[in-house]
């Protein structure tokens, strides 16, 4: 356990989550440590950000664009969102068929009419390592699977709305040295907005890794 799980793991869940959404969207570093009162605690950022489009360092599709939509939704109380264009389908999570030899963050298999893709518990990837691990069996949080491109999903606990975003609102990272699945955040809507194409390239290392390795 680092630093930064040591400090959130002190931390009743609700301040612990608080803590952590804080953290995405000033982008700090979680080895930084983390002030206790309110969650909120003033942490020095290690990560250059930039604030206008054009500095998504992945999917610069996005960040050239004046307005996009996005697909938001919830993990374990944080909100999240990814491009609209990205998702396929929204499923059911009754329809994942879990592996036990699957390696987190990978759940299980969803097959539908559209084929096979592996499931991936974005708990997992998202939050601390002690954070996600308290969290217990996907099975029993998880109500819906977002089908990406590329053979693969993210499970949630809620899908939300389809929102616009300008690109102006979005503080698009200028550095990926860690989370580089975190494209940016929109503080305004305390949301943070993914990465899809560089969180599927790291899901290989991950599943052989463990939880926390993507971050």
């Amino acid at each position: 356990m680092n630093a930064w799980d040591k400090e959130t793991a002190l931390l009743d869940p609700q301040r612990a989550l608080g803590a952590w959404m804080d953290a995405l969207l000033d982008d700090r570093a979680p080895s930084a440590p983390l002030a206790a009162e309110g969650g909120s605690g003033a942490v020095p950022s290690t990560v250059e950000e930039g604030s206008s489009a054009g500095q998504s360092l992945h999917e610069p599709g996005i960040s050239s664009r004046a307005r996009f939509r996005a697909q938001s939704f919830q993990v374990a109380g944080l909100t999240l969102a990814i491009p609209l264009d990205q998702v396929d389908a929204v499923v059911d999570a009754t329809a994942v068929t879990p592996r036990s030899e699957s390696s987190p963050p990978l759940w299980g298999v969803l097959e539908d009419g559209a084929g096979s893709c592996r499931v991936v518990d974005t708990a997992q990837v998202v939050l601390p390592a002690a954070r996600s691990a308290a969290l217990g069996d996907p099975a029993a949080r998880c109500t819906a699977v977002l089908r990406l491109r590329g053979g693969w999903a993210l499970a949630c606990e809620r899908v939300g709305e389809v929102v616009e975003i300008e690109a102006g609102e979005v503080c698009w990272r200028s550095e990926r040295a860690q989370r580089t699945w975190l494209a940016g955040t929109l503080r305004a809507r305390s949301m943070a907005l993914l990465d899809v194409e560089a969180l599927g390239r790291q899901l290989p290392g991950m599943a052989a890794q463990g939880p926390g390795s993507a971050r």
